[in-house]
């Protein structure tokens, strides 16, 4: 039994990057950055890098400082979002990657 379709969850995670105003459902996404992004500032440590896994529109990137992470890579499945240009927080970063995920 499958409980979720990749393919169809891939398709509808494709469409939302078509949405006139995705701000107005992100606010979930960016609470959990938000958070996740203060436990990584507790670490007295500076990441090499990092992996966003499941980057959506870069919500992480938003709240992490840059004082944390020398390289973010961005990863996901959903392509429209990645080249939607909604990642502009990256800039902070020395040298940020986004990049396509597959799954066979």
């Amino acid at each position: 039994m499958h409980v979720f379709d990749r393919k169809t969850k891939i398709t509808q995670r494709n469409r939302s990057a078509f949405f006139q105003n995705p701000s107005m459902y992100d606010y979930v996404r960016d609470e959990v950055a938000s958070r996740l992004a203060d436990r990584v500032c507790d670490i007295s440590r500076k990441f090499c890098v990092a992996v966003d896994l499941g980057c959506g529109r870069g919500h992480l990137s938003k709240y992490l400082p840059s004082d944390s992470v020398n390289f973010l890579y961005q990863c996901d499945s959903a392509v429209e979002i990645l080249v939607s240009g909604t990642h502009r927080y990256l800039s902070q970063f020395t040298t940020p990657y986004i990049l396509p995920i597959t799954f066979t």
